[in-house]
């Protein structure tokens, strides 16, 4: 499964993910098929230059995509459905 987080912007510079270097710069985690509620799968991170970098910023769950083997295609789930992210901390868990 893909997990997209978008952070809000409102202001002038939009907030960037603090990421290891490399193409594509994605976060990679992995967790077990049947773990359980609230188990946590990864953090995010990221700063807003228009708050000296270490402002407050918000995260949300943009989009989760499952992709289906036997078909060979992507399918979007529904927001929240499989993924949550805290809004503040940037702690995603399933």
């Amino acid at each position: 499964m893909r997990v997209r987080v978008r952070v809000s912007d409102v202001d002038d510079n939009s907030p960037s993910f603090a990421l290891p270097p490399g193409p594509g710069a994605n976060l990679t985690a992995g967790v077990r098929v049947n773990a359980p509620l609230y188990t946590a799968v990864a953090r995010v991170r990221a700063s807003d230059p228009d708050r000296g970098g270490s402002g407050p910023v918000h995260y949300r769950v943009h989009n989760v995509t499952y992709y289906r083997d036997r078909s060979g295609t992507w399918e979007i789930l529904d927001e929240g459905a499989a993924f949550a992210v805290d809004a503040e901390s940037g702690l995603i868990q399933v």
